[in-house]
């Protein structure tokens, strides 16, 4: 699979050769360097992203999830981690 749009909301800390893998992982890979002071900026970061990467920085609650479209979250992934059920 290849994402369209692959974007790292904040400093991930990956080495460069791992940095250099992402990009085969996407047509469009957008990896910021400075962390996100705002859920509004976290939302404009991820934009039209059909991927995102975080790090154990930041949070992305209902604020943020709440203005995603359905097809953009993975439920499936997301769903055992909140429960617990890994």
């Amino acid at each position: 699979m290849k994402f369209k749009k692959l974007v790292g909301i904040e400093p991930l800390e990956l080495i460069p050769s791992a940095n250099k893998k992402l990009e085969s992982f996407a047509e469009t890979l957008i990896l910021h360097e400075d962390q996100p002071s705002t859920a509004e900026e976290i939302v404009k970061r991820i934009g039209d992203a059909d991927g995102v990467l975080v790090s154990h920085r930041s949070t992305i609650g209902k604020d943020i999830f709440g203005t995603m479209s359905k097809y953009q979250i993975h439920w499936d992934v997301l769903l055992p981690l909140f429960s617990g059920k890994r």
